[in-house]
């Protein structure tokens, strides 16, 4: 196995472990911030996963979400920002646009179904992180 693909690996279970604690107990965990940020920084540095520009413009995206967050008053969350750009290390800013052009995509799509089923209401809280895997995946399939 590859640094590359390692650095897919490292993202996949970072995002398995966030999402399960996402949809559980509606938060990220901390420490898996510090954890696979530190990795993603150590592999882009020490094994040139990526260049460190692409790297740093991935981050920069997920900072851009959390000015977001701030502003809409968290209707995205502070910490699916930080998830962002934890995985912006990773990824790099063209994928980690993708990757949320799809789970906002995603997100729609079933946010607009289950409101016309009258599942839920628009104001409904709906985790994020379960899209952001999904959408990852369609960056992996496609």
């Amino acid at each position: 196995m590859d640094m590359k693909q390692a650095a897919k690996l490292l993202v996949v279970i970072f995002l398995l472990i966030n999402t399960y604690w996402d949809m559980k107990k509606r938060e990220i965990l901390l420490w898996s911030i510090f954890l696979f940020g530190s990795l993603g920084v150590g592999l882009m540095l020490v094994f040139k996963t990526m260049t460190l520009s692409s790297g740093i413009c991935g981050v920069f995206f997920g900072v851009a979400v959390i000015g977001c967050a701030y502003i809409t008053r968290q209707a995205i969350g502070y910490g699916d920002g930080l998830v962002i750009a934890v995985c912006g290390v990773y990824l790099g800013f063209l994928q980690v646009f993708v990757m949320v052009f799809y789970a906002l995509l995603i997100c729609c799509s079933v946010s607009v179904a289950l409101i016309a089923v009258k599942k839920c209401t628009y104001r409904t809280y709906v985790p994020f992180l379960p899209y952001l895997l999904a959408g990852y995946g369609c960056v992996i399939l496609f």
